[in-house]
């Protein structure tokens, strides 16, 4: 179901994204990931955060999670908290540098 959910997220068809993510293992770490776009793009900002909160818990040393914290905060006009998310984020993993 996984792969499903990013193929509606790439067609814009976000309930059924959302019903994939939802349907797929929520331990995977791109199915937390692609939830919490999901919910990003349904203007769910907390539950967005909410879930890629739980990915940065599951997979701590993933920055991927750091990464998306980052867009929502931009998406959310903190430029700042975005900006001081991403010196975060060069500074533990170099290649986003």
């Amino acid at each position: 179901f996984k792969g499903l959910g990013w193929t509606y997220l790439d067609r814009n068809r976000n309930r059924e994204a959302q019903d994939s993510f939802l349907r797929a293992d929520s331990n995977e770490k791109m199915v937390i990931l692609g939830l919490s776009e999901t919910y990003s793009r349904l203007n769910k900002p907390q539950e967005a955060s909410k879930i890629n909160e739980k990915g940065e818990v599951q997979f701590p040393e993933s920055p991927e999670f750091m990464l998306q914290k980052a867009f929502f905060e931009i998406k959310n006009r903190e430029p700042q908290k975005a900006e001081i998310i991403l010196k975060q984020l060069t500074q533990k993993s170099p290649d986003y540098s």
